[in-house]
């Protein structure tokens, strides 16, 4: 699709900057929507394991990534796993790369620090004004993004119904 999109552009020239500025913000984001998603699930493991774990992934067909073992495999769980029996919960990495202005590193920090998303939704701003890199502010406003987003999900989770 990228690349029909890429060949329009050309032909428009000054006139399909706007799109081609729309085309590369949507590339860009969903892959850092995959990365966000993969470090959100992933076993455990280091940086080389990570990129591993994401370039695989990204190299499945589209039945392969309906086929949830190995996708669980892929992601460092075994294939045989009843998933009832071993619940798995996002660590926090794609709703703290929505909030505007958090470096990775901070994000990181924060998600070490709690483990998981129900445990960063329940902190404090004095618990995340102990993570290293959060203040006083910046937990405010982590605080505030958190909030805004759920606010969100519930609009989106209405209109749905």
């Amino acid at each position: 699709m990228a690349v029909e999109i890429e060949r329009h552009i050309v032909e428009l020239g000054n006139e399909g900057r706007l799109i081609e500025m729309h085309l590369e913000e949507t590339m860009v984001g969903s892959a850092a929507e995959k990365a966000a998603l993969v470090h959100d699930y992933i076993a455990a493991g280091t940086d080389e394991q990570f990129a591993a774990v994401l370039e695989q992934i990204g190299r499945l067909g589209h039945q392969d990534l309906l086929d949830f073992g190995r996708l669980a495999e892929l992601l460092g769980y075994g294939r045989k796993l009843n998933t009832l029996d071993y619940p798995v919960a996002p660590r926090g990495y794609r709703i703290l790369g929505r909030i505007p202005r958090l470096p990775k590193l901070i994000v990181t920090n924060i998600v070490h620090a709690f483990g998981g998303l129900d445990e960063l939704l329940s902190a404090s701003d004095t618990e995340l004004e102990n993570v290293e890199g959060v203040g006083e502010i910046r937990a405010k406003d982590i605080r505030e993004g958190l909030r805004r987003l759920q606010e969100i999900n519930l609009v989106d989770r209405y209109l749905q119904t």
